[in-house]
């Protein structure tokens, strides 16, 4: 949400808004730089958000990942958004202009689901897609009503991007988690613990920068291990000994003070083993 409404505040400043536009087509660039800078602070923000989430610091190559996903996917929907606006809402209602208006936002949240699915691990794209367009209507629909009760308009594209933002953050978020099939406790201390979602797509833990769950540089190599799934099984294939095991339901990994938990939704195995590496 941070992230939105600054990135909101900055094109206010250098009005970069549709309602300057001399033609339908103007209208259809400005929205797309509008969006892609904006969609650029939502991912930055979810960026940010996930990496203090799993105690590590942001590697040069995801930050311009988020960057690229970013502009691109936002501009990319903001266009077409405002193009299907432009064409329809002269032939609706006032309350239809009004709803198609939210669901055009909703369609700019699209672009920044999808751009979403492609750096956090093993987020299905159409999950991703889906939560981005909820979030995206709901802000829509907050600035549309904000609208309605007077707030002016720039105050109100402030307000509704924030909130676009937190719902797009909080619904990837419950639709993750109430989907996932299998995923990762990481318990750091007590009554500290962070989640990560498994599946075809590999997750690292290692002292590397770019290991989904980092691990002290000083006692551990850059990959010590990597966790997948693999017919239906979350298969470890620990780069310490180079031998991979399944892991079932409620096994545990203890690496030095970190322990990390296996979750399926599923159990494929009757006995499930628990891991020392010091």
């Amino acid at each position: 949400g941070a992230g939105a409404a600054l990135a909101e505040i900055i094109t206010e400043a250098i009005r970069l808004n549709e309602s300057g536009a001399a033609s339908a087509a103007e209208a259809v660039a400005h929205t797309a730089l509008w969006m892609g800078i904006c969609a650029l602070g939502i991912s930055i923000g979810l960026l940010i958000a996930q990496n203090v989430y799993l105690k590590r610091a942001p590697n040069a190559s995801a930050v311009l990942k988020a960057i690229a996903i970013g502009l691109a996917g936002g501009a990319i929907a903001g266009a077409v958004a405002q193009g299907l606006y432009g064409s329809f809402v002269g032939a609706l209602s006032f309350g239809a202009a009004r709803i198609f208006q939210a669901l055009c936002w909703g369609l700019a949240g699209l672009g920044v689901g999808f751009g979403v699915s492609l750096f956090v691990p093993n987020y299905p794209a159409r999950r991703s897609i889906l939560a981005g367009f909820i979030g995206g209507s709901i802000g829509g629909a907050a600035f549309v009503l904000l609208g309605l009760f007077g707030i002016p308009e720039a105050a109100a594209r402030v307000i509704g991007l924030a909130i676009l933002g937190a719902a797009i953050g909080l619904t990837i978020s419950a639709v993750e988690e109430a989907l996932r099939e299998a995923w990762l406790t990481i318990v750091w201390g007590k009554n500290e613990t962070s989640s990560v979602s498994l599946g075809q797509r590999p997750v690292a833990l290692g002292s590397a920068s770019e290991a989904d769950v980092h691990l002290p540089r000083s006692k551990f190599p850059p990959i010590t291990a990597i966790l997948t799934v693999e017919n239906g099984k979350v298969m470890l294939d620990n780069k310490l000994n180079n031998q991979k095991i399944a892991l079932p339901n409620g096994s545990k990994i203890n690496i030095g003070k970190i322990t990390i938990i296996i979750n399926t939704r599923k159990r494929v195995a009757d006995r499930p083993p628990n891991i020392q590496r010091g």
